[in-house]
Formats: structure tokens, C-alpha cells, sequence
């Protein structure tokens, strides 16, 4: 719809954080915390490059690398 409707938003970059967003929940499944508001897993730099910029993921479970990664960034 972004690209139906012309608006000037950034899909790849939109889609990797949707996906960091998605991921967090299993995340939270883990951890049964929330982020802080400083540090966010869609805001954060090595968590939003390690997205993909396709919505082709299994949001069923967290992956072993991105698990590790949220730990290392304290999400």
C-alpha cells in the first residue's frame, strides 16, 4: 500500500524493523520483559541489520543467532 499510495517511506528499512518488532515478541516469550524506551529492537543498528528486508521469516520461534543477538544488545 506505501508504494500503491506514493509515500515516501523506505519499505526494505520499514520491514526489516517490522521484523525486529515481530521477533521480539518470541523474544519476550523468553524473557518475560520488555525493552526499554532507549533501546528498542526496531531502532536498534545491529538488530535491524541482521533482519531481512522480506517478510519470509518463521515468526513461530526466535532463531538461535537472533536470540543471541538480542541478548548482546540487552533487549
Amino acid at each position: 500500500m506505501m508504494k500503491e499510495w506514493g509515500l515516501s517511506i523506505d519499505t526494505k528499512k520499514y520491514t526489516k524493523a517490522a521484523n525486529a518488532y515481530l521477533q521480539f515478541y518470541n523474544w519476550m516469550l523468553q524473557t518475560r520483559k520488555w525493552s526499554k524506551p532507549t533501546n528498542t529492537p526496531y531502532t536498534n543498528k545491529r538488530i535491524l541489520a541482521a533482519m531481512p528486508d522480506s517478510f519470509r521469516m518463521d515468526y513461530t520461534k526466535l532463531p538461535k543467532r537472533l536470540e543471541k543477538l538480542y541478548k548482546e544488545e540487552n533487549i
